[in-house]
């Protein structure tokens, strides 16, 4: 079916990761430095997942003396710096038992955390006591700095320390009293996040459609097509520890008899959103039917392609959604699709049975108990098809979808149904295209669901009507009645005759429709039979400026007077042209002589078919053939040349000074190559002017050219200087020649074409030499003679290329210039192998050896 299903589900459960770490020694635990110095070692920390902790025992530190523990800065040089000549440095001071620092007792152990950096006119300084000097820990992250579990310095006022992403920083202690700490741990921690099993479930409709191969049409695969939709289908998607997804498509049935499948279970699905889930699937999986009671049972099936995507819900109380659209294959060439979201709508399907009829022309065909199946595929959109249909030569069942239903109406309880489409299909395997020019259709509800179901539409083939009866027109009456004389040809079978004159009577019935009558066609002495006279009956026409035209296919057609009852096959043509002074008829069929059971192809021909087209001139102009250029410039043509590369260049001047055309296709034609590389050249007076040429390949009277291109590959025009592919009106600010260069300014002044190719057939053809002001009409532009252009034609001969001198000798005696012979004095026609005698148009005779 071409509509197309998306899909939407819900999610239910979500639950929460939690981190683990790892961790890198930054110096050895356990070191000592016992008033030393600790050299700068780089690290590399992104506060986004690591931290720095320092776990140390501040026990053996000197009283009274302010120890660097540690620091850590951006630059190696100052972190021992007081002043900050570029980095910035982040100090751990520590002293033991004293009053300083903002204390009010004594014997206080202290952390004076001290941040300065370039530009900065004084430390920031934060202040913690230390309760447990043994056992002290110190902890840099992204929220600042952590001693003993407490938040001492933010990390937002050091914004120099804290930047996105890796950040570049050195760990040491150089600066004032060196430490006599024990560093028992100093370490980068690297937290990563772990991945605890997560399950979703979503719920809503899905669509599991089967296509079971059947055979091949040519290169295409057939099928029968089987549709299940699943009301309230269930899709669970979960991982485990390791990131892998896995999703399971609940109880899922598909094909004709709706047989189980079971549970299709996809697994090592991975992620490729941030966010939400979003996978696809690999054409590695597959899955096994493993339902012991399914006809599916044992079939493997293999992912084709298919994703699936889902957002989780932002808290309990809201939804998630989910979208899954999946098509898998098995070894026998079947096919399984499975779609599933919001927008599956479970079909309701209407079944009707009614009077219809196929109305074409006057021709109406009642049928009775005509079947309409009506499907509501989604929220208020429908299809229907007739089962069954004849339209024209094609019968089967029909489908027209996008049915937009408007609502019932409150008075007569009735839904009406419009549609944007143009055109329904047959439900073959190609599903092949109708057009109808309109289109109708209503149904009343009823207590019990949809009733009285009417619909219209009308196609090349016909009116349609469902629903209704037709109504039996009464015959129609003769309005106006023309007669016309004039000679019929006719062909019956392999026999041929003429009737001049013949009558012809053509019966106005009204409303465009026409009798058209052959009157007492006398066909003896032809077919030894008299045909009497044939009447095309109720055909339609249509008028414009006086002239009314006739153009039917199968028209009826009955034959009165006759020696023998004729019935005809009503699968003929018919073209009638007429207007109050002549007519003109054409007529094929195929028509039989009943008691004889002989069939007759016969073709009817009267008069002269009307004229409908003005008669063009060959190589038209757009301008008096006898005009001068008028150019107050002084512009005009010389004379104008053509050269194939390596030969010498032909010219032909110009006969009349300022002619606007000349015609010199009677003079000494161009002689060139098939297939050679031209160029043309032209001796012109004046500037600011383009060359165009043309070559007219197919000798049709007429340069082919396309509007709006400089790519002219396939038409007449081989070569031009410039073409804004804008020239009316003429936006000439740029453009390009024949070979796509771009031309601006300055350089658009210029008629130096560029090469071309001369055509690959040998013969004679017709060149064209145009001089006009960025135009390629062939013609001319409508400036043309002001602009001091113009128009020559010429006669190209495009001859086969002179290979070698072998060549000249077969074409000399092609053309009786020379004679060939054989050692035996056989007469060739060209040159063979081996030795050959030659006699040339002067007499002369020579010996050639062809290898």
């Amino acid at each position: 079916m071409k509509k197309i299903l998306s899909l939407i589900a819900l999610l239910v459960v979500t639950l929460t990761a939690f981190a683990q770490s790892t961790s890198e020694k930054i110096i050895p635990d356990g070191t000592q430095p016992n008033g030393g110095t600790i050299t700068p070692k780089a690290i590399t920390v992104d506060w986004a997942t690591q931290k720095i902790v320092a776990n140390v025992d501040l026990t053996n530190c000197l009283t009274g003396t302010n120890e660097q523990i540690f620091a850590i800065s951006t630059n190696s040089a100052d972190i021992a710096n007081w002043e900050q000549d570029s980095g910035s440095t982040l100090h751990f001071f520590y002293r033991q038992k004293f009053t300083e620092w903002g204390s009010t007792t004594t014997d206080v152990h202290k952390f004076a955390v001290q941040y300065r950096y370039k530009g900065d006119s004084g430390a920031t300084n934060r202040f913690y006591e230390v309760q447990d000097i043994s056992n002290c820990t110190i902890v840099i992250d992204k929220n600042g700095v952590t001693i003993d579990g407490t938040l001492v310095f933010e990390a937002s006022l050091m914004p120099q320390l804290y930047k996105e992403g890796a950040n570049q920083l050195y760990f040491g202690s150089l600066r004032g009293d060196h430490p006599y700490a024990t560093y028992k741990s100093v370490e980068l921690v690297t937290e990563e996040p772990a991945v605890e099993p997560v399950s979703y479930e979503f719920t809503h409709n899905a669509d599991v459609c089967y296509y079971e191969k059947t055979g091949e049409s040519g290169d295409d695969p057939q099928y029968n097509v089987y549709h299940q939709y699943i009301k309230d289908a269930k899709v669970m998607i979960e991982n485990d520890k390791t990131g892998k997804y896995t999703a399971t498509l609940k109880d899922v049935v598909a094909g004709k008899e709706k047989s189980a499948l079971g549970d299709i279970v996809l697994a090592g699905l991975e992620n490729e959103a941030d966010g939400s889930l979003e996978f696809k699937l690999p054409t590695t999986l597959s899955f096994t039917v493993d339902v012991a009671t399914s006809p599916f049972y044992g079939k493997t099936f293999t992912v084709v392609s298919g994703t699936i995507e889902a957002t989780p819900a932002a808290d309990a109380a809201s939804k998630g959604v989910a979208n899954v659209a999946i098509s898998f294959a098995d070894a026998d060439g079947n096919m399984l699709t499975y779609m599933f979201n919001a927008d599956v709508f479970i079909p309701v399907v209407q079944n009707f049975e009614s009077d219809a009829y196929v109305k074409v022309g006057e021709e109406t065909t009642n049928l009775e108990k005509a079947q309409a199946v009506l499907t509501e595929f989604m929220e208020d959109t429908y299809m229907v098809t007739f089962k069954n249909l004849t339209l024209g030569e094609k019968t089967g069942d029909f489908t027209i979808e996008n049915l937009k239903a408007t609502g019932a109406d409150v008075e007569d309880g009735k839904v009406t149904f419009s549609t944007e489409d143009t055109s329904g299909f047959w439900n073959d395997a190609e599903e092949t295209e109708l057009n109808f020019t309109d289109f109708s259709a209503s149904v009343k509800v009823g207590e019990n669901g949809f009733e009285g179901f009417v619909c219209k539409f009308t196609t090349e083939n016909g009116q349609f009507v469902y629903g209704e009866k037709a109504e039996t027109p009464e015959p129609p009456s003769t309005v106006e009645t023309k007669i016309f004389s004039d000679k019929l040809e006719y062909t019956f079978k392999t026999a041929t005759g003429v009737n001049d004159p013949q009558k012809l009577t053509i019966e106005s019935l009204g409303n465009n429709r026409y009798n058209v009558i052959l009157a007492n066609l006398d066909s003896y002495a032809t077919l030894y039979v008299n045909v009497g006279t044939i009447n095309f009956l109720n055909v339609e026409g249509t008028t414009v400026d006086g002239v009314t035209t006739i153009d039917v296919q199968k028209p009826e057609v009955t034959f009165t007077g006759s020696d023998y009852e004729f019935t005809d096959s009503k699968e003929g043509t018919l073209k009638v042209q007429f207007n109050d002074t002549k007519a003109y008829l054409k007529a094929t069929g195929v028509t039989s002589i009943v008691l004889l059971q002989t069939s007759y192809d016969y073709t009817l021909v009267y008069g002269t078919e009307f004229s409908t087209e003005e008669p063009k001139d060959d190589y038209a102009i757009n301008f008096d053939k006898d005009a001068l250029n008028t150019s107050a410039h002084g512009r005009m043509l010389n004379s104008f040349s053509l050269q194939q590369t390596g030969k010498d260049k032909q010219t032909k001047s110009v006969k009349t000074s300022k002619a606007a055309y000349e015609d010199h296709t009677a003079d000494e034609p161009f002689t060139v190559e098939a297939g050679s590389e031209l160029t043309a050249s032209f001796d012109y007076t004046g500037e600011w002017m383009h060359s165009f040429v043309y070559i007219d390949f197919d000798n049709d009277g007429d340069f082919s050219y396309k509007e709006g291109q400089w790519d002219q590959t396939g038409t007449d025009l081989v070569a031009f200087s410039f073409y804004s592919l804008d020239s009316n009106p003429k936006n000439d600010t740029s453009g390009y020649n024949s070979v796509g260069d771009e031309l601006t300014g300055n350089a658009r002044n210029t008629y130096a074409a560029p090469s071309f190719k001369a055509p690959a057939k040998a013969g004679e053809y017709r060149i064209r030499f145009k001089f006009d002001w960025n135009c390629i009409l062939p013609g001319g532009s409508s400036t043309i003679l002001e602009d001091g252009g113009g128009v020559w034609d010429a006669t190209l001969k495009v001859v086969e290329p002179v290979v070698d001198g072998i060549s000249t000798i077969n074409g000399e005696a092609a053309n009786g210039e020379a004679q060939l012979f054989t050692i035996d004095g056989v007469k060739l026609n060209k040159l063979q192998k081996g030795l050959n005698i030659v006699r040339t148009a002067d007499g002369k005779v020579k010996k050639l050896l062809v290898k």
